[in-house]
């Protein structure tokens, strides 16, 4: 059975050890940058915004803004559970 191999920025994900993606479910902008800062001091693969749990999320311009300086820091995987948004 042959496996895919996704590269991200130098990243195998379906290749060698796991890798660890820190999910960020923090509601606003401040805490989420301050918990991103924490995360990385760990040296994750990955970070995943769990854009649902954001507070902005239906202000597309703060969403940006988010994201924008969360990837100068690493790279960030950006995720929306519908399931969660809908029940809200």
């Amino acid at each position: 059975m042959q496996t895919d191999i996704l590269n991200v920025r130098g990243v195998h994900f379906g290749a060698g050890k796991p890798k660890i993606c820190v999910p960020i479910v923090e509601r606003n902008r401040e805490t989420i940058l301050s918990f991103a800062e924490k995360a990385l001091d760990k040296k994750p693969d990955l970070l995943e915004l769990r854009v649902d749990w954001f507070e902005g999320l239906y202000n597309i311009e703060a969403v940006i803004s988010l994201l924008k300086d969360l990837t100068f820091k690493e790279d960030v995987m950006y995720s929306l559970r519908f399931a969660r948004v809908t029940a809200t």
